[in-house]
């Protein structure tokens, strides 16, 4: 739990996940392993390579050429890492405070909702740091970024011991085993691929340990500076910029490709805009009602929700949480807004 100032003898227990290389370690095209975090932070890698591998897979891979094992894990404090950050320690208790938060809405829809929000965030956020029993080690004091890069240190560590005996198993030989295959204690270096939050983590890494850099991808540039003084002030800088690439790709399709484009007439991206926006709007004050076995209401919140997640929803699956699913598809009849 603690690397470096030996606070506390406590072990945490990383949850791992690997999609093994199409070719085994011993073939030439074996490219190694590549080490993926999807952001959040706090987002699950567990969850992220079991949902996208294939599509990370067909991106990475190249064919009769390279092939590469995949590997995620949830950092510490996540998922199925134990032990796990628990602010709320009744399930119950959390999954309906995480309603409650999603049925609030989001800042703008009402009068109220923010100072609601406000309120339940202090409440949440000010309970977690409350002390913990005595003799129970403090799994929160460690799950800074820099002990998660320390983490993926260990597990390229591990990743490297593992390559070797792998291979003297498929060659059956003690000896002999290509120097490209041999683990190199204290050498191994990291292919490393981070979206989001995860090119933080990837940065940090590298300032860390620079000599134990192979290839990092830094996908989506957390700003750092801006990051840790908690402003995020240039997060959504071009939101409105892609807002316009998609009416514009939605006119370009037309109707039925995209469904809210015109059914009988020319569209044009203005027209898409103006729909997007007199749909939105209408559900303010009128919530659309969705009759069926599982009755849904969809709201305005979650129609903006819907359109921001559409990024996450495609790049980082395990990041995606849209409360009504059913009803948005009971709206739109498709998923033009992703």
């Amino acid at each position: 739990m603690d690397y470096w100032n030996g606070t506390t003898d406590a072990k945490i227990s990383l949850a791992i996940v690997r999609s093994p290389a199409v070719v085994p370690v011993t073939d030439p095209r074996y490219g190694g392993v590549i080490l993926l975090n999807p952001g959040g932070p706090g987002g699950s890698g567990v969850g992220f390579l079991r949902r996208g591998g294939d599509a990370i897979r067909k991106t990475v891979d190249v064919k009769d050429h390279k092939y590469y094992d995949l590997l995620s894990f949830d950092p510490r404090g996540v998922g199925e890492t134990t032990p796990a950050v628990d602010c709320i320690k009744n399930p119950t208790l959390d999954h309906a405070w995480q309603l409650r938060v999603m049925e609030e809405g989001i800042f703008e829809a009402s009068d109220a909702a923010i100072g609601r929000l406000w309120a339940m965030s202090i409440a949440r956020s000010q309970s977690c740091s409350l002390p913990l029993p005595d003799g129970e080690p403090d799994i929160r004091k460690y799950v800074t970024t820099a002990s998660v890069a320390r983490d993926m240190l260990e597990i390229v560590e591990r990743h490297g011991e593992w390559r070797e005996t792998e291979a003297r198993r498929l060659l059956g030989c003690v000896t002999n085993v290509p120097s490209t295959l041999l683990y190199k204690p204290e050498e191994e270096k990291i292919q490393y691929w981070g979206f989001s939050y995860g090119t933080y983590l990837g940065n940090t890494f590298a300032a860390m340990f620079p000599d134990r850099v192979g290839r990092l991808i830094v996908d989506g540039v957390v700003d750092a500076y801006d990051y840790k003084k908690s402003l995020w002030s240039d997060n959504l800088l071009d939101t409105e910029k892609d807002l316009q690439g998609l009416y514009y790709h939605c006119a370009r399709a037309g109707y039925p490709a995209c469904a809210l484009a015109n059914k009988t007439s020319v569209t044009t991206a203005k027209g898409v805009e103006n729909r997007v926006l007199n749909i939105t709007y209408s559900l303010y004050h009128n919530p659309l009602p969705v009759i069926s076995p599982s009755p849904e209401v969809i709201t305005y919140s979650d129609v903006k929700n819907l359109i921001f997640a559409g990024y996450v929803l495609h790049f980082s699956p395990t990041r995606a949480r849209h409360p009504h699913p059913r009803s948005v598809v009971s709206l739109v009849q498709s998923d033009p807004l992703i």
